[in-house]
């Protein structure tokens, strides 16, 4: 019981914060330094790249929403909801027309792909990789703040 009541609080307090990541998407109003100049005709600007991200990233949020509060009763929603938050950005690396965005969206989403891997050991009852999700979500954070800056440049 009590391995189970701190799997649930661990899930839960992991998910707020993936959540509180994911809030932020990029911004319509900034546009990055030599958007219209530094790319060929034929690529995507960064602005339109990252403009393009936001309603999958809203919609993503919405699910990381969902899932914090279902996790407290069912952890295993955490751990789908970073798989959905993976999906995404591996979606979005796909589809983007700009390279750099691409690749920045690339990085988030295998980061987000090794932090649901760790979470899911927590879930599974393997209390000893807490220390694997916690080092899991370093450089997600990172990547993911590395993304969003190129977006507000």
């Amino acid at each position: 019981m009590k391995t189970r009541k701190l799997s649930i609080f661990f899930v839960t307090a992991i998910a707020a914060v993936s959540l509180a990541a994911c809030s932020a998407g990029p911004s319509e109003d900034k546009a990055p330094a030599d958007a219209n100049t530094s790319a060929p005709a034929s690529e995507t600007t960064v602005k339109q790249a990252c403009l393009d991200m936001t309603g999958p990233l809203n919609e993503a949020s919405q699910g990381m929403t969902e899932a914090a509060s279902a996790s407290a009763t069912n952890p295993q929603a955490a751990v789908d909801a970073y798989t959905t938050l993976a999906d995404s950005f591996a979606s979005i690396s796909a589809s983007s027309g700009n390279a750099e965005v691409a690749d920045a969206a690339a990085a988030v989403a295998g980061d987000f792909t090794a932090a649901r891997d760790a979470l899911q050991k927590v879930v599974d009852g393997d209390l000893s990789a807490v220390s694997e999700v916690t080092e899991a979500l370093t450089p997600l954070q990172a990547s993911y703040n590395d993304l969003m800056t190129l977006c507000t440049q």
